[in-house]
């Protein structure tokens, strides 16, 4: 630092009077030595509360939670600071955990558990939807499933068991012992044996799964299978109990004393039919091609099926390995499918019809019956589902709405799920590109703050859903003070905006929507980062001054910001890469958007 005398000082009164920048400098003593000398004020120390803050920010945009596959995964990791989150997937540790500083802390069980959990602890009495059952068991002692494979070996040292599945199951739990990498505490193989793949890996140390849930059972799965250390495998499945649909209709006579107590309004939601089969004696379905094959010893029948079925009933008894119970083809005739051990009697057995399959085959040891009854839906299902549907529907149904802002709402990604389930009719006020703030971004592209914009917002609207402030935060623009009357700075344009919407519509309901979390994803070379903007701001500050106007204005706050869960350890799960991490997919981020909207307008009905 350079030291000064006093005959450089200038009095006070004789400065020029303006705001201290970076680059000026403060006149003071030095402690050790007494004597004046000039501080750089970029030199300074930031205060300890401001450092804390800033640091806090920091972490808050950086952090990125660590997921492992199993605790003892997690455990090998050492957390980046304190309070950094991790997630087991798998085992019976899966959850939520927290960097101490020293260690990883369990929080909860992961959501999933947690709602399983929850279910459980009901009383029987309150009649849960679906029930638990011990499942049939082909076991086969003295061999092992490869988990990678499907294939089956023998192991003098493992136990083997399988159990068929109809795809109808809502629950299937397994019990068993793992203690080789080989194994999987559950392999899927579909209706022909084709290996799908496996849930929950066996480590070298022998580890007991007692009732684990799967989480992950594809929908095509038609056997599990299962290979233990030990003599122990239980494997037991849930379905969904039989009175659920005289549940429903007193349900609905609940709901609304508008619907009538009929004979009709306890029609179960689906009955059984059978329908004319043509016979082909002599001849049985190859379970590898699907084609008819003669043989005396066999006959098999066929059904046309127009698609709407929901599942089969089918009695018969067939032998042999070449052919197979159940077969199913597309419209092209192709075969898409089949169902079936050999040498099994089969009575009433229930199985999924696949949604493609246009025709069904099912084969029988000759001398043997065959009987097939398909499921159909009750005729007056869709008519009781709309009288429940009105007697609980939103109080916005019907109201005219406006969602007004950016890219955001002009992309019309979100908007259809919010109408669907509120039954508004919504006009779509975004401009792509648009900030509230001024200048505008071109002719074309004209901020929400002017009087153009306002106007362009049908005059019969009851319901306002503003949105903004990605492209605010994108340019950089600045923030001001709270109380700020520039339509440059976004405190601001924000008022002037809020202002406009509440003249125009001094009848409608207003909802201010934060801005979620983005990120660019090529750094401009003034920003330090892809979520910091030119002037040190991320997008939170914008949805922050967004809060704080509405609440200011009475208005409420619809929050994207606080409650999607974005950040930049997750956003590319949620948000397209179409150069920048701006806007939600619509396969994911949009629903999960339109659901906090959704929430926020069932929290405050017309």
């Amino acid at each position: 630092m350079a030291t000064i005398d006093g005959r450089q000082i200038i009095p006070a009164a004789d400065l020029p009077q303006r705001s201290a920048g970076v680059l000026d400098a403060m006149v003071g003593v030095v402690r050790t030595s007494g004597a004046l000398a000039a501080f750089p004020l970029t030199d300074l120390p930031t205060p300890r509360t401001a450092q804390a803050e800033i640091d806090s920010l920091k972490a808050g945009q950086s952090t990125s939670a660590i997921y492992a596959d199993t605790l003892t995964n997690l455990q090998a990791i050492v957390g980046a600071f304190e309070g950094q989150g991790g997630f087991v997937l798998n085992g019976p540790d899966a959850g939520q955990y927290r960097w101490s500083g020293a260690a990883w802390v369990f929080l909860r069980a992961d959501s999933l558990a947690a709602l399983q959990d929850e279910i459980k602890s009901f009383p029987s009495a309150l009649s849960t939807l679906s029930l638990w059952a011990a499942h049939a068991l082909t076991k086969q002692p003295g061999y092992v499933i490869n988990k990678d494979t499907g294939a089956v070996s023998a192991s003098a040292n493992f136990f083997y068991a399988y159990a068929e599945l109809t795809g109808a199951e809502v629950g299937v739990r397994i019990t068993a012992s793992l203690s080789q990498p080989v194994q999987a505490l559950a392999v899927y193989k579909d209706s022909i044996g084709r290996y799908l793949g496996y849930e929950v890996a066996g480590t070298t140390a022998e580890t007991l799964y007692t009732d684990f849930v799967l989480q992950h059972v594809p929908a095509q799965a038609r056997s599990v299978h299962v290979s233990s250390r030990r003599d122990n495998i239980a494997i037991s499945v849930a379905t969904v109990q039989g009175d659920v649909a005289k549940r429903l209709a007193s349900a609905e006579v609940g709901v609304s004393q508008a619907i009538e107590t009929s004979a009709a309004a306890n029609d179960a939601l689906s009955s059984w039919e059978s329908r004319p089969m043509s016979s082909f004696p002599g001849f049985y379905i190859d379970k590898t091609s699907g084609n008819p094959v003669a043989s005396s010893a066999y006959n098999y029948k066929s059904l046309d099926l127009l698609g709407t079925e929901g599942a089969i009933r089918f009695t018969t008894l067939v032998t042999g390995t070449a052919t197979t119970a159940v077969a199913f083809y597309n419209a092209a005739g192709s075969l898409i499918g089949v169902y079936g051990n050999p040498s099994t009697q089969y009575t009433d057995q229930e199985i999924p019809v696949p949604t493609t399959a246009r025709k069904v085959s099912i084969t029988a040891r000759d001398g043997n019956s065959i009987d097939a009854k398909l499921r159909r839906v009750a005729a007056n299902v869709a008519e009781r589902l709309n009288k429940v549907e009105s007697a609980s529907s939103s109080s916005w149904a019907g109201q005219k709405s406006a969602s007004f802002g950016d890219s955001l709402v002009q992309q019309n990604r979100w908007q259809p799920l919010v109408a669907k389930v509120h039954g508004i009719v919504d006009a779509n006020c975004g401009v792509g590109g648009s900030k509230i703030a001024k200048p505008d971004a071109s002719a074309s592209v004209i901020s929400m703050c002017d009087d153009t914009r306002i106007a362009a917002i049908p005059a019969d609207t009851a319901l306002i859903l503003f949105e903004g402030g990605t492209n605010d935060w994108a340019q950089s623009v600045p923030l001001g003070s709270f109380n700020s009357e520039l339509n440059t700075e976004f405190y601001g344009a924000l008022h002037s905006t809020i202002g406009k919407l509440l003249t125009r519509f001094p009848q409608a309901r207003i909802f201010c929507i934060t801005s979620p979390y983005g990120e660019r994803i090529t750094v401009p070379s003034n920003w330090p980062n892809g979520w910091t903007n030119a002037i040190g701001l991320t997008v939170r500050a914008y949805a922050e001054a967004t809060r704080r106007v509405a609440e200011h204005y009475g208005l409420p706050v619809i929050e994207w910001s606080r409650e999607c869960g974005w950040s930049h350890a997750n956003v590319a799960q949620f948000l397209d890469n179409d150069g920048a991490f701006f806007h939600p997919s619509a396969a994911v981020g949009a629903p999960l958007l339109a659901r906090i909207v959704n929430g926020r307008l069932w929290d405050i009905q017309r």
